[in-house]
């Protein structure tokens, strides 16, 4: 960028006119020292050209950038140089020839080891005068126009970044945010350099001319570029490129002018400058000043690493994806679904939800959070009194919340040793209001044969921090006896030590004797079932006492006949005897069998085998399965691992499901009423049973339902017996079903866990 105008030519010109001649003169007192100073040693030395100082936006954003890359890539300290070419911007060769010159005399004794032109002005300065200056310095070219570069000749030691600036996209990125606008106003400066830029976006956007008016800012000065931007018809644009001088020749600050057109302007402002953002300007494809210092930084470290510069291609920068200003588009009222995909939008402020979010979920959480603030402040013990006072408005509130679970709260400080609990808690041991409450007193109300239980729960929490959980019984004053919930938590500091602990106490008498309950009907259920069942078995019941007992009479009966001759047989009699006890063994056998069905029974859970379960279940269904004319069959799978059950519940599924196939298959032909019971090892540690009948099977639509309560297929069953054995399989956290087989019949499945 190239400001020009008389007053700025002639400030320029006496301020270089000044640095040649203090340079000059320096230069007759150093030279021999600094000759002395170089050594093998000496750091890197960078000389950095600028083409406009470090005051005219965005382009003194690069140095920075370089400077700063530079000393992060490179691993040995580095001496940086920075003079501004300013003469290379008036058409002044004399003191341009001053300037090389100076340079010159300079460096005389010890080049730089690395040139950075920065800006197309000292690419051109550096460019024709490099032959009387270093030319055997490497040279890296820190942002240039890439049309300007490709007018360069470089040299094997020349590298460079060149920037992409495309006039077409700032219109093209207008009309994608705003596709109603019908007016753009451009804002350009009046310098050589900014009628350049002038002509090229004439010659780009003049397409566009048919489509939208096209008003051209850069004969106005900037007074009148202020009062027209603030009068600008409806559904305008403004497109700022660049204002270093306008062109009554004042030069200008480039983001301070922009700063004062943005807060004239009556519609929005697209730029071209990353480093614009937050000026005002809503956005647009924008090309970043410091990218430009960052990559000539890294090219520039492989230089002074000993590549070439021919072995670098240059870099050729392009514009950003498009970027917003969020704070600009609440102002033109522009939404977001209107920026181009992928769009980026910086400066977004929090919404509501983010900034107040603690706030709402504090208020979600005030039962939680008032009972944290009365921990605290009791720990604390800062001003004691108005502690207090937040305790007792806090005890209050959460006195309401409690109120409602029934939920008896209680703190006692580590320090003090000190114990609140809630009215909900003194109502549960029975205490009066008035009456002084210690720990000791909490743990004497706890049923001794629980105590210990509740003393290893707490006093291991207390040592290591964390939650606790108890349920137990409390003997009450008057001797009644309640069921208790308790949990708690256990806050240490961070030395280990115990700060406080606190918890809840719930009462749940009234659940435990329900579920007592309801397990008293659920053995009374379990009972019925076998009694049902075993009134099902009645005849093999009667078959299997009537055998042992009408041999037993028969023998009786023999022996009597011997003990009558003379002398009796006694071999023959002690034989008959050892007969009659067998047979009475085996009848009380049976007797056992049917008092363990018909008792009442408790869940006892006992290693168990297949083959054994399998053979009791036989003997008592071989003769109701003798009548029925039903060939059942028992294996047991070689693998099998014994099982972890209760006998007699096992019993009375697998006789459940055993008289169910034969009831299936009592209208189809004799050859094939057959029942298959098998016992196998089974997923996941299990031992898994089936029972397979040659029946009509299930129908489809009952599959589901076979073993809810009531359900049955049968014209005068309960619908109870699946219901019981469901039940029973589910106490052994085992599974049971149903599935009906490919070639006819049905198949009833249930798993136990494997013993071990």
């Amino acid at each position: 960028m190239e400001p020009d105008g008389k007053r700025l030519g002639m400030k320029l010109t006496l301020r270089t006119g000044a640095r040649v001649a203090t340079a000059l003169i320096a230069l007759l007192y150093s030279g021999a020292v600094a000759r002395e100073a170089v050594r093998a040693d000496a750091p890197k030395r960078v000389l950095i050209l600028e083409s406009f100082g470090s005051d005219v936006a965005p382009w003194n954003a690069i140095t920075p950038a370089f400077k700063r890359e530079l000393l992060r890539q490179w691993p040995s300290p580095i001496e940086f140089h920075e003079p501004a070419v300013e003469t290379a911007r008036e058409d002044e060769p004399q003191a341009e020839l001053a300037f090389a010159e100076y340079l010159r005399a300079l460096y005389a004794q010890s080049p730089p080891d690395l040139v950075v032109p920065v800006g197309g002005a000292a690419a051109q300065f550096w460019w024709r005068h490099r032959a009387a200056l270093f030319p055997a310095t490497p040279v890296v070219i820190g942002g240039i126009e890439n049309r300007l570069l490709k007018a360069l000749t470089l040299s094997s030691n020349d590298a460079a970044v060149a920037v992409q600036l495309d006039a077409r996209a700032g219109n093209e990125i207008i009309l994608q945010v705003l596709p109603a606008t019908t007016n753009i106003a451009v804002v350009m400066g009046s310098s050589l350099l900014e009628r350049f830029w002038m002509a090229e976006y004439q010659r780009a956007w003049d397409p566009l001319s048919n489509r939208v008016q096209l008003t051209w800012f850069n004969k106005l000065p900037f007074p009148e570029m202020c009062r027209r931007a603030a009068a600008l018809p409806p559904q305008s644009v403004l497109a700022y490129g660049m204002l270093v001088v306008d062109v009554a020749g004042v030069p200008h600050e480039q983001l301070s002018a922009l700063d004062q057109l943005c807060a004239a302007a009556n519609a929005p402002v697209f730029g071209m400058f990353e480093e614009q953002l937050g000026h005002g300007i809503l956005g647009g494809r924008l090309f970043s000043s410091e990218t430009l210092g960052r990559e000539a930084a890294r090219m520039a470290a492989r230089v002074l690493g000993g590549e070439l510069g021919r072995d670098i291609p240059p870099l050729v920068l392009s514009a950003s994806q498009p970027t917003f200003d969020w704070r600009a588009l609440q102002r033109w009222h522009i939404a977001e679904r209107q920026l181009p995909p992928g769009s980026v939008v910086r400066f977004r402020q929090p919404s509501v939800w983010e900034r107040y979010r603690g706030y709402m979920l504090g208020a979600l959480g005030i039962i939680t959070l008032q009972a944290l603030t009365i921990v605290a402040l009791v720990a604390q013990r800062i001003r004691r009194r108005r502690a207090e006072v937040s305790l007792r408005e806090s005890q209050q509130f959460i006195e309401l919340a409690t109120a409602a679970g029934e939920l008896g709260l209680w703190v006692r400080d580590a320090a003090s040793d000190e114990l609140w609990i809630n009215p909900r808690l003194r109502s549960l041991f029975g205490w009066a209001e008035n009456r002084t409450v210690r720990w000791e007193d909490l743990l004497a109300h706890i049923h001794p044969e629980d105590r210990p239980r509740a003393e290893l729960a707490l006093g291991g929490t207390t040592r290591a921090g964390g939650a606790f959980e108890f349920e137990g019984r409390l003997r009450l004053p008057d001797g009644a006896e309640k069921w208790v919930t308790a949990k708690g938590l256990a806050t240490l500091d961070a030395y280990g030590q115990r700060l406080r602990t606190q918890g809840i106490f719930f009462d749940i008498t009234a659940r435990h004797a329900a579920e007592a309950a309801a397990q008293r009907h659920r053995n009374e259920l379990l009972h019925i079932g076998r009694v049902h069942m075993l009134g099902q078995l009645s005849g093999a019941l009667a078959h299997e006492l009537n055998q042992p007992l009408g041999a037993i009479l028969s023998n009786a009966e023999a022996a009597e006949l011997l003990l009558q001759r003379e002398p009796p047989p006694w071999s023959e009699v002690r034989e008959i005897l050892a007969d009659i006890r067998k047979d009475d063994l085996r009848a009380s056998d049976v007797i056992q069998r049917m008092r363990a069905l018909l008792q009442r029974h408790e869940l006892e859970l006992k290693s168990l085998a297949a083959d054994a379960l399998f053979a009791e279940c036989l003997v008592l269904a071989r003769h109701d399965a003798y009548e029925r004319k039903v060939t059942v069959t028992m294996e047991v799978r070689p693998g099998t691992p014994r099982l972890r059950g209760d006998r007699v519940h096992l019993q009375q599924v697998l006789l459940n499901l055993l008289i169910n196939g034969m009831d299936a298959m009592s209208e189809g032909p004799v050859e094939r009423r057959r029942l298959v019971v098998r016992g196998e090892r089974g997923p996941n540690d299990t031992v898994e049973f089936s029972v397979e009948d040659a029946g009509p099977g299930i129908p489809p639509d009952q599959v589901e339902r076979i073993f809810d309560s009531f359900h049955t297929t049968k014209p005068n069953g309960l619908g109870l017996g699946l219901s019981i054995s469901r039940t029973i399989i589910e106490a052994h956290h085992g599974r049971i079903w149903a599935k009906n087989n490919s070639n006819g019949g049905a198949t009833f499945c249930f798993t136990v866990p494997a013993d071990g």
